[in-house]
């Protein structure tokens, strides 16, 4: 009863149980596989320099020559301009420039730069910023804003 029974699990060696199994059943040999795989890589290669070529490199930021700003000269009648004229100026956007103008329209002329402040957005930094820009006051005799 010493006897070996055959595992199938146990891997086959060459010699025993008959022939090892076929590497590959596609019929090519070991310098065909290298000769392929060769080919494989210069065709990798070849289409990796096509789209660079078709692509180009990694874009770059583009820097723009930019001309600096110039201050703005002229001025605006604060009693007579409607909301575009006033959307120029620094600070000011669409908005405030309608609430300027509603003002005006609801209050009556602006007296002095101060009178800025009333309006919804003006603070005295940007009254005084704006006091430069602006001409029409009906009471000019009003010392400069303090920030």
């Amino acid at each position: 009863m010493s006897e070996k029974i055959p595992n199938s699990r146990s891997p086959r060696r060459r010699g025993q149980d008959g022939p090892a199994p076929p590497a590959a059943s596609c019929g090519l040999t070991v310098t065909d596989l290298g000769i392929l795989a060769f080919l494989v890589a210069i065709g990798l290669v070849v289409a990796a320099c096509r789209t660079y070529q078709t692509l180009g490199p990694a874009p770059q930021q583009i820097e723009f020559a930019r001309r600096p700003q110039r201050p703005l000269e002229y001025r605006i009648d604060i009693n007579r301009a409607e909301w575009p004229p006033l959307d120029l100026l620094p600070g000011v956007s669409a908005n405030m420039a309608r609430r300027i103008v509603e003002y005006r329209s609801l209050h009556g002329p602006f007296r002095r730069p101060s009178d800025l402040q009333k309006i919804q957005g003006i603070g005295p930094k940007l009254a005084g910023r704006l006091r430069e820009h602006l001409t029409g006051w009906t009471d000019e005799s009003e010392p400069p804003i303090r920030e």
